[in-house]
């Protein structure tokens, strides 16, 4: 966040394009509200108003300082202009952001109609877009959504599955499976019932199912094609 600010005081007067302005921007102000910066974020967030006028990154910004604080109602109110059109966003993109932080608030809010609404929304912008990357930081709440959207798909969304595949865990590390795992894990993918795991493996149906739903937990989702989508891209299965 530092060597960003200081590139922004080094520019001085030199004139971006509104696109670089906001790209810039909106990485130094996510960075300043992950690390808690607020002041830092606020001003960021004037620096590209005077550059650009009141547009869909300013209001985006905006919300997620608000959504950062707690005030998911506040926050989701600031996205609306840019969602129904009424304000224009620089980046094509933003759109999907400002549909993401929609979903993750509006589950916190107990709304997950409308949570579920917008995280379809999203996948659909950020398809048509060819762009996963605001699926990369997007909040748990908005993840859990993208998880359960897979496990309800009765066929495969390539680009739900490559949206999965990229969005940050805590600690971002490979989950740990130790042996009896990983032997149920690579019968995951087969159309085996867990009954058949169980028999296969010599174990107790119970404790196949058990074990299965521990595998879940370590991957952070809650379904059997899921957990076999984010195993291929861990390298756990191959």
């Amino acid at each position: 966040m530092q060597e960003m600010q200081r590139a922004r005081a080094d520019l001085g007067d030199v004139q971006l394009s509104h696109e670089q302005a906001s790209v810039l921007t909106v990485l130094e102000h996510r960075a300043a509200v992950t690390l808690g910066r607020s002041q830092a974020a606020h001003r960021v967030v004037v620096w590209l108003a005077e550059r650009v006028g009141i547009r869909g990154e300013v209001l985006l910004m905006r919300a997620w300082a608000e959504q950062s604080a707690g005030h998911d109602r506040a926050a989701t109110g600031l996205v609306e202009p840019v969602l129904d059109g009424t304000i224009t966003p620089v980046l094509p993109h933003t759109i999907v952001e400002a549909l993401l932080l929609k979903a993750s608030a509006s589950v916190r809010e107990g709304d997950v109609q409308t949570a579920r609404r917008a995280m379809r929304a999203a996948l659909s912008c950020g398809a048509s877009l060819g762009i996963v990357r605001p699926f990369a930081v997007t909040a748990g709440q908005a993840r859990e959504l993208l998880v359960e959207h897979l496990g309800r798909m009765e066929r495969s969304d390539p680009f739900a599955i490559r949206a999965m595949a990229v969005v940050h865990r805590p600690g971002n590390r490979p989950a740990r499976l130790d042996d009896l795992e990983l032997e149920l894990l690579v019968r995951l993918p087969s159309a085996l019932s867990i009954n058949q795991i169980a028999s296969e493996l010599r174990i107790p149906p119970i404790e196949a199912s058990t074990r299965i739903h521990a595998i879940y937990r370590k991957l952070g989702v809650s379904s059997r094609r899921t957990a076999v989508s984010v195993a291929h891209e861990e390298g756990l299965l191959h």
